[in-house]
Parts: C-alpha cells; structure tokens; sequence
C-alpha cells in the first residue's frame, strides 16, 4: 500500500487537488485497515528537494512530512525527487536531518535525471547506508504536475552503477536491458538503443 503526499501543499494541490493535510485525511483510514490486515505500507513525499510551484524544499518540511507519515503507520518512507533537481548536497542535508526520525533500513529514494545528477545523488544516499531506489527500465515514467521532468533514473543505469560499486542487487541487469529494447518498439521517446562504448 502506497500512500503518497508531498513536501509543499502547492504541489499537493496541483497533484491530488488537497493540501498535505487533506492527503492524510485522505489516506489515514486506508492506512489503518492496512495496519489491521498486516499490510506493509510505504509511504511517499514527493518534490523532497525541490517543488516546480514553491521552489526549494527545506529539510524541515520534509522532516515534518516524513514524521506525520511515520505516525500515520507508514513502515517505510520514500523521499522522492520529483522533478529531479536534487543535487549531492541536498540529499546530504536532507538525509541527516531525515536520518534523526528513522533509519536508512526504512528510507527509499525516487530520483529523476533531469539535470545529470541522479547516480551522484545514489552515492550520497549509498554512503548514509540507503540501500532502497526507486527506477524505471529506459527511465520511463514522470508526472504531468512536474513540468520540464523526465522519466525516473534508468533501472539499467541504476545497475550498472551499483554493480561497478561492488554492490549485488539480484536483478538481471541483461534482461532488464532486453525489456528496454523491447520497449524501445512502442515508445518512442526511448531512440535507439545505445552504441556499446569499445
């Protein structure tokens, strides 16, 4: 169960067409019948660093979210770069002031490439002991209450850079990179597959 609400009540709005408060009282029921049926539930804060209506995100108000959806029942938050302007200093403050409220086991990041610094924002969160990461295969994705934003951090991208890292994840970074190119026949935003590096 994913219940999600955001860092800013302009995106909040834009998004869901409630405030922040609003999406709890939305969402809180849900995650009180997933609590009784044992339902793990993740919790969302979307434009953590960085909101396409209201700006920069300070790690206060993300803190603040984070602690609301902590005691609504949340077992993990997820803090997501939205519109993909983090940069490795903001991921740095926000996760030491986030890490005070809970622990890297039961935090996930949602990155997006639009200015080239997902995987350097990977290794901060890596080097805090993040080991949870939202991708998408060829990057696909987005939000249209993100404008400008591309698609999430390329599962195969992703892979790549953990693996060079030293880091197992599980994942078949081949066959992750057969469904791209499977994708790549039916959008065409993907192009054409890349020319291996020699």
């Amino acid at each position: 169960m994913v219940p999600a609400t955001a860092a800013t009540d302009e995106f909040a709005q834009a998004n869901v067409g409630a405030t922040i408060a609003g999406t709890f009282e939305r969402f809180a029921p849900v995650i009180e019948r997933a609590k009784a049926e044992k339902v793990w539930v993740r919790g969302y804060v979307s434009v953590a660093f960085g909101c396409p209506y209201a700006g920069p995100v300070s790690a206060d108000a993300v803190v603040d979210v984070t602690e609301q959806l902590l005691a609504a029942g949340c077992d993990e938050i997820c803090l997501a770069d939205t519109i993909g302007v983090g940069i490795p200093a903001d991921v740095d403050a926000t996760l030491d002031a986030v890490s005070r409220s809970l622990p890297p086991a039961d935090l996930a990041l949602h990155f997006h490439d639009t200015t080239g610094n997902a995987l350097a924002n990977v290794q901060v969160a890596l080097e805090r002991g993040v080991r949870i990461f939202d991708s998408a295969a060829g990057g696909l994705g987005g939000c249209p209450f993100a404008p400008g934003a591309p698609g999430n951090l390329a599962t195969e991208s992703l892979l790549e850079f953990l693996q060079r890292a030293g880091l197992r994840t599980g994942v078949d970074l081949a066959g992750v990179c057969q469904a791209t190119d499977l994708l790549r026949g039916y959008v065409s935003r993907l192009g054409p597959a890349p020319t291996p590096s020699a």
